[in-house]
């Protein structure tokens, strides 16, 4: 995995797989547009299984993973939560539980149809129902990471509810978030 973001304050660390690339969406981009918005589930299996080796080469000390929530309308309409899969899956590399601890207060513009300033803006936008074990290690988990906003405003969320440290790992990042580090299964 690669380094991810500027990181937010209340990320301590990120990663990513691969750039995600809009246009001609070659890869591993193509995969994740046939898997989330086709419903092509073998795709989404083979997605999870590289990201799977790939955290888990990458991944600190982890008490559980949480995926980015999805909106229920969204994730109903769909059939899954692909951040719901990804996380799963790194969970069972790094033998840890999955929990979905995050919720979405409410339903927005999808992350795909928004601005830099759109997605900037969600501040307050996730929240944790349940206190979590206090200091817990979390490995927090999205399919594509834009301009660091979902993550930084789970990780708050997180952070409120109890964890001690918060670490981001996503599949695919935009250009923007080019710092961030890429990271790879050891197998590649």
């Amino acid at each position: 995995m690669a380094p991810l973001l500027p990181c937010h304050p209340a990320i301590l660390r990120a990663g990513f797989v691969d750039l995600y690339e809009a246009e001609p969406m070659p890869g591993l981009s193509a995969s994740l547009r046939a898997f989330k918005y086709g419903g092509l589930r073998s795709r989404g299996r083979a997605l999870c299984l590289l990201f799977a080796a790939a955290v888990a080469d990458w991944a600190p000390a982890i008490d559980f993973v949480v995926p980015v929530a999805s909106v229920p309308e969204r994730q109903k309409t769909r059939g899954f939560n692909q951040a719901g899969w990804l996380a799963c899956s790194a969970a069972r590399a790094l033998a840890v539980p999955c929990r979905t601890t995050l919720l979405k207060r409410r339903p927005g513009q999808a992350q795909a149809r928004s601005s830099g300033a759109q997605r900037r803006s969600l501040h307050g936008q996730f929240y944790c129902p349940r206190q979590m074990p206090t200091g817990a290690r979390v490995l927090l988990v999205d399919d594509v990471c834009t301009t660091g906003a979902t993550a930084g405003d789970c990780a708050q969320a997180l952070a409120r509810a109890g964890a001690g440290s918060v670490h981001f790992a996503c599949l695919l990042a935009t250009p923007a978030t080019r710092s961030a580090t890429r990271i790879e299964p050891a197998c590649l």
